[in-house]
């Protein structure tokens, strides 16, 4: 696949995909229109595209130079449209296909991750026809407090910190809505931290505050007292 670069003096036709039929619709249009204004910005020819709209297999791509996938959950973050992009020979933005599906369940990432000698959160996967007995015994497993969240969503989306099993019930609830697939996974008091890559360069640490008993999807998009900080003394462990 040929490669490309944003950030040169070339003028590219640019096709963004935002929107999409996921549960995160909303804020990829937002990350959509963001993106659009800043590459109309650069001089480029952009053209933002729903496809919650329009079939992206059918369509006529001989306009198209690269693709900004603004995407949020399923169908653009977990290997689908980049499997399409890659079988259309079209540049995107972002990771393979083989390394979206991967990462976009939870699972399956923790895994890689034990496999690789790098320290996670203990876990145990549960579906929804799981009886409460078997849900139970797998809560008992991880102990309390123990987080509850969708294998496969993002934006913490159907994320829930269980004290005791008494609020299990609620807490599954809200998972199996986003997900047939979930994780109960041992809860970790921490700080928040965030730090992006982009191609093979680490980029600078953030560490997020929030008023919110953890960083959920209000205190990522909807509350104003979420606070980024980007100068900090770290300590040494």
């Amino acid at each position: 696949m040929a490669e490309f670069d944003f950030l040169s003096d070339d003028k590219l036709r640019i096709v963004v995909l935002a929107g999409g039929e996921s549960a995160e619709r909303e804020i990829s249009l937002q990350s959509g229109a963001t993106v659009t204004e800043a590459l109309k910005s650069r001089g480029h020819q952009v053209e933002q595209i729903d496809p919650a709209s329009e079939d992206l297999a059918t369509r006529d791509w001989s306009n198209c130079d690269a693709v900004f996938i603004a995407l949020h959950g399923p169908f653009g973050e977990d290997g689908t449209v980049q499997r399409l992009l890659e079988d259309l020979d079209i540049p995107y933005t972002g990771s393979d296909s083989s390394s979206s599906q991967l990462a976009f369940s939870k699972s399956a990432a923790k895994e890689r991750f034990l496999l690789s000698g790098v320290d996670t959160p203990g876990y145990v996967l549960i579906h929804e026809t799981d009886d409460a007995s078997t849900i139970h015994q797998k809560a008992t497993s991880i102990g309390f407090p123990l987080v509850v969240k969708p294998d496969a969503q993002g934006s913490s989306l159907g994320v829930s910190i269980v004290y005791s099993p008494e609020d299990l019930p609620q807490a599954l609830a809200r998972c199996f809505y986003y997900d047939s697939f979930g994780l109960m996974e041992q809860a970790i008091e921490g700080t928040e931290w965030t730090v992006g890559i982009a191609d093979g360069q680490i980029l600078p640490l953030i560490q997020i505050e929030s008023d919110r008993e953890f960083y959920d999807y209000e205190a990522k998009y909807v509350e104003e007292s979420t606070r980024f900080h980007f100068e900090f003394d770290l300590e040494s462990p």
